[in-house]
């Protein structure tokens, strides 16, 4: 019988030379071209060609910076202009020149430049998708076409883009306005035009009622983000001219005056442009307030606002509405009010009234939930510096009290508070959705609640016979829905927060339209507080819905706050919208007078 082989011998036999393998080295992560080609021998680039690097393997996105991917001048200064990766490439975005001279873009005619990759060993280096680095840095030497460059088919060191574009007016279909004291009017090309082109002979602007022609002072190419492609607007400015305001302007582009585009085309008869003058030195974008706008509503209804009031936009907090120390009351259960009692006002807080007072931030009441007032051992107030609803049932316990109202009279809201049993008063609006109803069957001439609202009431729900509304004079809209047999009176509220009140109020403008040949604008805030904050947030158009923005059901961006004089950037075509916020005390609250986004 064989003896049996030791361990390590055929640990050694399967070590020998021809069974070993060793693990594969992994491939370099490396560059496989650069389009268009650079070095010698290469053409130059032109003013706008992008640059582009291609890799042997997918790009990561995180690893493309301006550390990364360095492009430098003779001097060894950064080249302004744009990164933009994809799957296996980067790209060097320049930016267009503009200028009759075209030195204002990212490459200057006839410059040289130096492409850097930054490679291993640096931890900076452009990455794989896996996390290899590139194998080593790359360089390259980037040539620019000269000024007097002349390929076939080109009139400028610039490429054409978009050939297969026709190069005409791109017509506006909304009304134009320009500010007599600046007029510079906009025209907006399909395709880029070329800048030394650009002459006031070019257009032919005249004076719409009776046809005098006025001569530029000056014309240029500028940038504008509504165009799709970069260097299409020229802006013609007319200078200080007496007797535009109220008048009518009309543009119209003058065949074979040499304007062209890169391609040396020039553009193709268009139809007749017109700007309407309005005063001033700057042309309103978008305002706040609007003529039909009340209130400024934060997005939860209920929540205290902001109120448009004799020409000012403020904190719409009244004294009566009390100074919100208990909270919001949202229930989850049945629950009883009874004054000096706790309860929990639904969130697992325990509170309690002061004296016969409840003061909340404001009143919801869901569907399925029952609350009990109880008034039998005195008057009972609830109060809301915000807005009240009441979706679920609400039951009221104790006598009606006796009520003095007279047509057209008005009564403030204090001593509505001294005679009624119990009352419901809020600052903003109060919905009846559910129902509110009293145990007392034998009420007679007298009301068993009264309800108090600086805002409006929508009633969609029933109320107890009798029932007072007391709303705030002056208001148009102060009551809607079917209210049944109810008893109606304005009344006066007093302006102000309540001692001891201490919230945040926020409300949201409505939406405006931005015009579609404007791009930026100028923020301005007049009679603003100091301490009102102010936010801006924009929205794309509905695609489905025209006329509205499209905002989506995740939510919008945060509201980027902003100061007066700010220069903010918008989507021509777009919407905009502001936010108020401003921390509201029994001594300040802050207001504005309105707020204007304008063009310059």
């Amino acid at each position: 019988m064989p003896r049996p082989r030791p361990l390590a011998v055929l640990l050694l036999a399967f070590a020998a030379p021809g069974c070993t393998r060793s693990a594969p080295s992994p491939v370099a992560f490396e560059v496989v071209r650069v389009a268009p080609a650079v070095g010698d021998g290469a053409e130059p680039l032109l003013l706008n060609d992008s640059l582009t690097v291609y890799f042997s393997d997918s790009v990561q996105q995180l690893s493309v910076t301006p550390e990364s991917v360095v492009l430098v001048d003779e001097r060894g200064h950064r080249v302004p202009g744009s990164l933009r990766a994809g799957s296996n490439w980067v790209t060097f975005l320049p930016i267009v020149p503009i200028a009759p001279d075209l030195g204002d873009g990212s490459f200057r005619p006839g410059a040289t430049y130096r492409l850097t990759l930054v490679g291993a060993p640096r931890p900076d280096a452009l990455r794989a998708s896996d996390g290899r680095r590139l194998a080593g840095p790359r360089a390259f030497d980037v040539k620019i076409a000269p000024r007097d460059h002349r390929a076939p088919g080109l009139v400028a060191p610039l490429r054409p883009v978009a050939e297969d574009l026709p190069f005409v007016v791109r017509p506006v279909n909304v009304p134009q306005v320009v500010a007599a004291d600046s007029p510079r009017l906009r025209l907006h090309f399909t395709l880029p035009v070329l800048p030394a082109s650009v002459a006031t002979n070019a257009f032919d602007v005249r004076f719409a009622p009776n046809g005098e022609r006025i001569r530029p002072r000056s014309v240029r190419v500028v940038r504008s983000r509504a165009d799709e492609f970069d260097g299409s607007t020229v802006e013609i400015d007319l200078g200080a001219l007496p007797g535009l305001e109220g008048t009518w302007l009309s543009v119209v582009v003058v065949p074979d005056s040499g304007l062209v585009d890169y391609a040396g085309r020039p553009p193709l008869p268009s139809g007749t442009e017109y700007w309407s003058v309005v005063p001033g030195s700057s042309i309103a974008l978008a305002e706040w307030p609007s003529a039909e706008e009340t209130t400024f509503a934060d997005d939860d209804v209920l929540a205290p606002c902001f109120e448009v009031r004799s020409g000012i936009v403020r904190p719409r907090v009244r004294v009566e509405a009390g100074d919100g120390s208990l909270g919001l009351f949202r229930p989850q259960r049945d629950t009883t009010l009874r004054a000096g009692v706790p309860f929990d006002r639904g969130d697992g807080r325990q509170v309690v009234s002061t004296g016969n007072s409840f003061p909340f931030s404001a009143i919801d009441v869901p569907a399925r939930v029952r609350v009990v007032v109880d008034a039998a051992s005195g008057p009972v107030q609830l109060l809301a510096c915000g807005g009240v609803r009441i979706a679920g049932e609400v039951e009221i316990v104790g006598g009606a009290a006796r009520v003095d109202v007279r047509p057209f009279r008005s009564v403030a809201v204090s001593e509505l508070l001294a005679s009624a049993n119990v009352a419901i008063v809020a600052g903003g609006d109060v919905r009846v959705e559910g129902a509110v109803g009293s145990r007392d069957a034998n009420i007679g001439g007298g009301s068993p609640l009264t309800i108090a609202a600086a805002g409006c009431m929508h009633l969609g729900g029933a109320l107890p016979f009798n029932t007072l509304l007391a709303f705030e004079e002056g208001n148009p809209r102060a009551i809607s829905g079917p209210s049944g047999q109810v008893l109606r009176t304005p009344t006066t509220f007093t302006y102000g927060a309540a001692p001891g009140l201490d919230l945040v109020v926020r409300g949201y403008s409505g939406w405006r339209l931005v015009p579609v040949d404007r791009d930026a604008g100028v923020i301005r805030l007049s009679g603003a507080d100091r301490d009102l904050l102010v936010g801006w947030q924009v929205a794309s158009p509905d695609p489905l819905r025209a006329g509205r923005p499209d905002v989506p059901a995740t939510g919008l961006a945060r509201p980027q706050r902003v100061a007066d004089g700010d220069v903010l950037s918008v989507t021509p075509g777009g919407w905009v919208r502001v936010q108020l916020e401003a921390r509201v005390t029994a001594d300040s609250a802050p207001a504005v007078q309105d707020v204007r986004l304008v063009d310059r």
